[in-house]
């Protein structure tokens, strides 16, 4: 009776967590998806994307992380999800940049009790980071990004940044942003490889690093940083 009662409890804790904590990705891009269709309404902009996967158990009304932007299915026909970009949204991040024929970054939400690949990504961007350069070091890339100075103070060297979704490390800091380092997995399975210098991308700064810079925990909170000592490789 008492194994019941616990299981019984177990299952109804579960459900209270499935409606009221909202989605949550991980940073583990699962494909790229194709822009079929990009069209102007009143209230911003409709996206239709062509999918391989992760139209499944993708239905209306569910979430999606499309470039690293938190994006509900208005639409479903086959492979090809819609959705509806807000005009904040896209004030505020690259999606309105967005064309036809152009690939994204999709991630479906994170399962309860499934592994956390990346770090825990809500979808809401920050803002908007631009590619300064980038350079290769093997078969690997290292980008340097330009960034606002209020997201530049909550970044630690060595935590983790949502860049266009993908989930990655903050590998050194500089006076204007930060550098990233790219394997040739990452370059193959997110659409990061296809960005050049001047190109924007979406950041989401890591929920920890957001916290302790709130609790006045980050030396940048005074912008007395050491730079010449912060990061000094990329690795």
């Amino acid at each position: 009776m008492i194994l019941a009662k616990s299981t019984s409890l177990s299952v109804e804790t579960s459900s209270i967590i499935r409606e009221n904590i909202p989605p949550m990705f991980t940073g583990i891009v699962e494909e790229s998806g194709k822009i079929q269709e990009v069209r102007k309404t009143a209230s911003g902009t409709h996206l239709a994307v062509q999918t391989k996967k992760t139209h499944r158990e993708s239905g209306i009304g569910s979430s999606l992380s499309v470039n690293g932007v938190c994006l509900t299915v208005v639409e479903k026909r086959g492979k090809i999800l819609s959705f509806d970009v807000s005009k904040n949204s896209l004030r505020l991040t690259t999606l309105g940049d967005l064309k036809k024929g152009d690939f994204v970054n999709l991630e479906r939400p994170l399962k309860l009790g499934s592994r956390v690949g990346g770090h825990f990504v809500q979808g809401h961007v920050d803002g908007v980071g631009i590619i300064q350069n980038r350079r290769k070091e093997g078969k690997n890339l290292i980008y340097k990004i330009r960034c606002r100075r209020s997201i530049l103070s909550s970044l630690i060297p060595r935590a983790s940044i949502a860049v266009d979704g993908v989930s990655l490390t903050v590998t050194r800091l500089h006076r204007g942003g930060f550098h990233i380092y790219l394997i040739p997995h990452t370059l193959k399975v997110t659409g990061l490889a296809k960005k050049r210098g001047g190109d924007k991308v979406n950041l989401e700064v890591d929920l920890l690093s957001k916290l302790l810079h709130k609790q006045g925990r980050f030396p940048m909170r005074n912008q007395r940083v050491p730079w010449g000592r912060v990061g000094k490789r990329p690795y």
